[in-house]
């Protein structure tokens, strides 16, 4: 980081992973929006929803490895999510308070400008975070939300979470959601209801020809024509310049949030529920 001169602090970026994802899938963002003048952090999240989760014990240096815990389907714990949503918004939290009190970077935080986000599991961590927690946060970003356990073939159906689900959030908020996601009956119907309970949401966009994996990293860790063969990403478009086009649209949306900007995400979509 360069440091900034003393009137100038830098807005913060609080950003949850995926199920089986770690912080390190949405790297690219987070250099992109480094760029663009904001402090980013992407915590590993320990609750056995990460595929490898690392923690270091401060005075013995024992390394703890947390594997990613696969459900029994079949004698399937109805609360393994929520209890897991739960313990990652405590992680959020966490990440939000040791930087800002961190002697070497907090005096560089804008405490008044952070924002929560959050990818599939993740838009929902950050969802539990901005509902419980609205007072610690600017805004929200959710991108392609999970919103509910749907596997109707083992008869598992659950709201998630659920404080969100049954409580308003009057965060400024931008929903961003794949063709993929928007296209299964159960999941659709829960993203407009989470669009009602953000009482102040900005726009809920639905990305056209996007699959959930066009949000994430991995669509630049093999060549663009095998994301699309192996459906990391959506046949009819470029996974790269779409990586691209929704990055930008984030940082647009935390310039308008964060520093008064223009708001140019909004010239991308036709409106609230709209399709860009």
């Amino acid at each position: 980081i360069t440091p900034p001169p003393p009137s100038t602090k830098y807005p913060l970026l609080v950003f949850s992973h995926g199920l089986s994802g770690t912080g390190c899938e949405h790297g690219l963002m987070g250099v992109t929006l480094a760029l663009r003048g904001y402090v980013c952090a992407f915590p590993h999240h320990s609750d056995g929803s990460s595929s490898l989760c690392e923690k270091v014990d401060a005075s013995t240096k024992k390394v703890e490895r947390t594997l990613y815990k696969h459900p029994n389907f079949h004698n399937y714990d109805n609360m393994l999510r929520q209890r897991q949503v739960e313990h990652r918004a405590v992680e959020v939290n966490e990440a939000r308070e040791m930087l800002l009190s961190h002697p070497d970077i907090g005096p560089f935080l804008d405490g008044g400008n952070v924002v929560v986000g959050g990818f599939s599991f993740g838009g929902s961590t950050a969802g539990l975070v901005a509902v419980m927690n609205p007072e610690k946060y600017r805004a929200a970003v959710f991108v392609d939300g999970w919103w509910k356990v749907n596997f109707p073939q083992y008869g598992i159906e659950i709201d998630l979470p659920s404080q969100l689900h049954n409580t308003s959030m009057s965060l400024p908020t931008l929903m961003l959601s794949s063709t993929e996601m928007n296209n299964i009956p159960n999941i659709r119907e829960k993203q407009h209801h989470i669009e009602g309970q953000c009482t102040a949401v900005e726009n809920q966009i639905i990305m056209e020809g996007t699959r959930h994996g066009n949000f994430i990293d991995a669509v630049y860790w093999v060549p663009s024509c095998l994301a699309r063969f192996v459906n990391l990403s959506g046949k009819l478009i470029h996974p790269h310049k779409f990586y691209a086009k929704y990055v930008g649209m984030v940082a647009d949306f935390m310039d308008e949030q964060c520093k008064g900007g223009k708001g140019g995400y909004k010239d991308v979509e036709k409106g609230r529920g709209g399709h860009a």
